[in-house]
């Protein structure tokens, strides 16, 4: 396998990650922190060991823009460790702080949470929220985090997903906010977690190439934890995803086992006959489906055999996870690290890690993406002025300024077929987050996307919204062409219906290169990760 290949098929998800959360901002940011805050202060008194200890290490992995860290240096006196794939999102978290009057500190550090660059038991808390769904390989990711810990050291999760047995997994629905008619009727109708995912509005993190892991067995969790230490505490909390379906079945499940799936069975069919003929010819483009009647009888009776095998004691944990497995659950897990050595690590990192603007940038990630993560080839649209932009890749007759809604800069396509350059030295993974309006007029388009001769995507759009795009390009100076057409070829012209808000090149190490020092000064302009995918991300 080549590198660029590699670089595409194994670090595609981070990519996404990263892009995703490049433009992004979260309104509810400080509220939801004060609540993981407060849970976190309440989870230390239950466990007052840890403040026992000189220093007490605190480590917050996927932190996004979180003061948590902060906070608790500042009231607990704790060293406090922030990690993140996007140093955005940390330096975010800084100002923040800054601006909070929070007076604490806390080290950044940017990586991979598939590989984390710390030794083996440095810290006393390590926590992290609602991101071990974020990976097709969650126990590696709770594994990193164990080892990581002292002995008697806390690992806290919250707001995580199970796998649920009554859903159907059909397809990865939009958000709320872009339903189509077939969804919100689904949505209206409460059968969406049956027939989508128990935690339904994925679509978009498909279109970045990110991962939305709701098939997580439950059973991971804690044989991932029975290899590190004792579960202390446990919540699994069902009640919050069940659907009006669900508490009907509940309702009835004093019938006999095959009496029983006939019901679920029925009712599934019932709420498919009035679905099927909402679904549209843009459901259909966007992948949407329902199951099939043999599919639904398969599944009626499996959730008809895990109903009846339920204990009895409804007031027993055996019996809420048993409900969690078959109706999904949101958990929450605070597990005590057992290890046979009693001391903790002196030394934080086991690897070196590339130091910018105090902020450490972990180089594993580079040896493992090979991409020269420091050095971009484009300018940064969300910084450069529209002159520098022009003058790299977006010719005047083709494009367009524009600083749109919450302070975003892209480049607003003016013709019919429009072209902007890339001028590569060397082997490069290009990036660029796109997005194509479609409406009446144009309900939807098929897009297509040469960089010289090269086809480097083609794709269905049937409704209005970002996506990503990644390819490796090799050095040399191409023209970037956007075509549009109907879906039956006929040319549409891409005025105002193409805009970028990210277009950007990274560069790839080749398979002979050496890694370079993570001491010594990148070559070129020394840039942070940010730089990676359009300077920032």
């Amino acid at each position: 396998m080549t590198i660029e290949a590699r670089v595409l098929q194994d670090f595609s998800a981070q990519i996404g990650e990263m892009a995703q959360h490049h433009l992004l901002s979260d309104p509810s940011i400080h509220e939801n922190g004060d609540w993981y805050y407060k849970l976190l202060t309440e989870l230390i008194q239950r466990h007052p060991h840890v403040l026992e200890k000189p220093s007490p290490r605190y480590l917050e992995i996927a932190c996004y823009q979180h003061v948590i860290g902060y906070r608790l240096s500042q009231d607990h006196g704790f060293e406090s460790t922030q990690f993140d794939i996007c140093d955005r999102d940390l330096e975010v978290g800084r100002q923040s702080a800054l601006r909070m009057g929070i007076n604490g500190s806390s080290d950044r550090v940017v990586g991979d949470f598939h590989d984390l660059p710390f030794a083996d038991g440095y810290f006393d808390v390590a926590m992290i929220s609602a991101s071990i769904h974020h990976t097709r390989k969650p126990h590696v990711i709770i594994d990193e985090m164990m080892r990581v810990l002292a002995h008697g050291g806390l690992f806290y999760c919250q707001r995580e997903p199970c796998e649920r047995l009554f859903c159907f997994y059909e397809f990865n629905a939009n958000r709320a906010a872009q339903y189509t008619p077939f969804e919100s009727h689904l949505h209206q109708r409460d059968v969406m977690r049956l027939i989508s995912s128990p935690f339904p509005g994925a679509r978009n993190a498909e279109l970045f190439g990110r991962v939305e892991n709701d098939r997580i067995p439950l059973e991971m969790y804690y044989e991932t934890f029975a290899r590190h230490g004792i579960v202390k505490e446990e919540i699994l909390y069902h009640e919050g995803l069940l659907t009006q379906m669900d508490k009907r079945v509940l309702e009835h499940d004093w019938l006999k086992e095959e009496a029983l799936a006939s019901y679920i069975a029925w009712s599934m069919l019932a709420e498919l006959e009035l679905a099927e003929p909402l679904m549209s010819t843009q459901d259909r483009l966007l992948g949407y489906s329902l199951p099939t009647e043999e599919q639904v009888w398969e599944l009626a009776r499996k959730v008809a055999a895990a109903l009846k095998a339920r204990p009895g004691n409804t007031k027993t944990l055996a019996w809420r996870k048993a409900m969690a497995k078959i109706f999904g659950g949101t958990l929450r897990f605070v597990v005590e690290r057992q290890r046979d050595d009693k001391c903790r690590a002196a030394g934080k990192f086991r690897r070196d890690c590339r130091e910018i603007d105090h902020v450490r940038y972990d180089d594993i990630v580079h040896q493992k993406s090979g991409l020269l993560l420091w050095t971009k080839l484009l300018p940064e649209m969300q910084t450069a002025g529209e002159d520098e932009l022009r003058a790299a890749s977006f010719p005047v007759d083709d494009w367009r300024y524009d600083v749109g809604k919450g302070d975003i800069r892209q480049m607003i396509a003016t013709a019919a077929i429009p072209v902007a350059h890339a001028r590569v030295p060397e082997n490069a993974l290009f990036a660029m987050r796109y997005r194509v309006v479609v409406d009446d007029e144009v309900p939807a388009a098929k897009l297509r996307v040469t960089y010289g001769d090269q086809e480097v995507a083609s794709e269905l759009i049937a409704q209005t919204e970002d996506r990503m795009l990644r390819f490796a390009v090799e050095p040399g100076e191409s023209a970037i062409t956007f075509t549009l057409t109907d879906l039956d070829g006929n040319p549409i012209s891409a005025k105002s219906r193409i805009r970028i808000s990210i277009f950007q090149c990274i560069p790839i190490a080749t398979e002979e290169a050496a890694i370079p020092d993570a001491a010594a000064p990148a070559r070129g302009a020394v840039t942070h990760l940010r730089d990676w995918i359009a300077g920032r991300h």
